[in-house]
């Protein structure tokens, strides 16, 4: 069972850690598509300068041609439209350039041109214009002499330009390739790790936690093995002592039967009061032979319940008159009270519920010195709508229970004080032997006490009573 729950766990925890290796993996090849996307944004960017620079030769030939063409004849608007249009175009191609490159090197190149563009071409081509309206032939060496190199330099920075633009074209490329590449291979390389340190950690786990599991199940059997040797062990005593307690009744009642009817020979005052003191202390041995003779049995298992008909009042009522005299005998008030409600007949063991009884009436009696005992019978119903129960309270006012002792008490040999044995005599077994019969017959038993006030002890009993039933050892 154990090995079951331990792999079962195992297995969980392994899958847990694939789990986050695939998620791992996953978040890596996201990260790979934004990689990418972002790398052809640069690419595209690039290609975009580039285009734009190459379109700045197209606008540039185009402007040099306008213009040339009003040279040749300085009275067509053509021309000078012309030359207007592919001087905005160039400007156009320019700024987008320079708004568009990241690379420092094309930047410059491109403010320079722009620069150069603006300053240098744009003037000489503006003294060209106006002169070929006045002097073909001046605008015409002005044209050669000044714009044609001013053009050259502009088409040379553009050169150099294109080609910073191709550069930059392939290395965008070349560095999404080696990005998508990278993220690739760490991806996998992940996943391989998760899987190959799953597996080799898993196979670690199992095998230490079956080794755990193994000896954790030896363990276990062993110390199963100790119990039910310790229970047949109990088991074995508490027979032994039923078997024994049995064996010295029968002698016991023969010697208590001879005293007997020795006391009512003719005997010298001193003769009687000596067989006297032979047959009190006879029965007191007796009486603790019958006390570990029902606590054997019910350690045995060897107790059994009656279920018969009777009548609880009469039970209590024998009981309270087998004490009343050694109630008076010390003084004491004893009282007994059944309320009206209780059933004339219930179904249940008698003898047992009188042993009950007696045994708390008894101990109530033995540690009162003043005051009084009482003994109160009512019927309960449960809240909750469950069967009724019989109630059996006794209350005294003796000398009480410390807290810290209640919880003993109703173990076998313990008083609530060691010097209650010297004072007051017994062997503890009166409580214990209650106890016993009252989970028997399916009831509950507690104690209300203060040290100095007095004690309450409380026995519930199904109303219904017990079919025959054995507690097991």
């Amino acid at each position: 069972m154990m090995n079951r729950r331990i792999s079962r766990l195992v297995a969980v925890g392994y899958a847990l850690l694939l789990g986050l290796g695939v998620v791992a993996c996953v978040i890596m090849l996201v990260g790979l598509s934004e990689s990418e996307k972002l790398a052809e944004r640069s690419r595209t960017w690039a290609i975009e300068v580039r285009a734009s620079v190459r379109s700045l030769r197209a606008d540039y030939l185009a402007d040099a041609d306008a213009l040339a063409q009003l040279l040749i004849d300085p009275t067509r608007e053509l021309g000078g439209r012309a030359d207007a249009q592919a001087d905005a175009d160039a400007a156009s191609h320019l700024t987008a350039a320079l708004a568009a490159t990241g690379r420092p090197a094309l930047h410059d190149i491109l403010l320079r041109l722009y620069e150069h563009d603006l300053g240098a071409t744009a003037d000489v081509e503006s003294r060209v214009r106006m002169l070929a309206r006045r002097d073909v032939d001046e605008a015409r060496r002005l044209y050669l002499d000044e714009y044609v190199p001013a053009r050259d330099r502009n088409l040379e920075l553009v050169d150099r330009a294109l080609s910073v633009a191709s550069d930059e074209v392939a290395e965008a490329e070349a560095n999404a390739a080696a990005e998508a590449r990278t993220t690739r291979d760490l991806a996998w390389a992940t996943l391989a790790w998760f899987v190959v340190a799953g597996i080799a950690g898993g196979a670690a786990i199992v095998h230490t936690v079956r080794k755990l599991a193994g000896h954790a199940d030896r363990v276990a059997a062993e110390l199963e093995a100790a119990r039910d040797a310790a229970l047949d062990g109990s088991r074995a005593k508490s027979e032994f002592l039923a078997n024994v307690s049995h064996e010295i009744r029968t002698p016991m009642n023969v010697i208590i039967g001879y005293t007997d009817m020795l006391l009512e020979t003719g005997l010298s005052e001193t003769q009687h009061d000596c067989l006297e003191r032979v047959r009190v202390s006879t029965v007191a041995l007796l009486r603790l032979m019958n006390d570990i003779l029902d606590l054997s049995k019910v350690e045995a298992g060897k107790l059994t319940l009656e279920s018969l008909a009777f009548d609880p009042r009469a039970v209590v009522d024998e009981v309270v008159r087998t004490l009343g005299l050694r109630a008076a005998e010390k003084g004491l008030a004893l009282s007994v009270d059944v309320a009206p409600d209780v059933p004339p007949t219930v179904l249940g063991d008698p003898t047992r519920l009188r042993q009950v009884v007696l045994n708390l009436l008894s101990n109530a009696v033995k540690f009162t010195d003043t005051g009084h005992v009482a003994v109160r019978v009512t019927r309960e119903r449960d809240g909750a709508g469950g069967p009724a129960s019989l109630h059996v309270a006794v209350a005294d006012t003796g000398i009480g229970i410390s807290p810290d002792r209640r919880a003993v008490i109703f173990d076998a040999f313990t008083q609530a004080d060691g010097s209650m044995t010297r004072r007051y005599g017994g062997t503890g077994l009166g409580l214990a032997i209650a106890a016993q019969l009252v989970r028997l017959m399916k009831g509950r038993i507690w104690v209300e006490s203060d040290v100095g006030v007095g004690s309450t002890f409380h026995v519930t009993l199904p109303l219904a009573g017990a079919a025959s039933a054995t507690l097991a050892a």
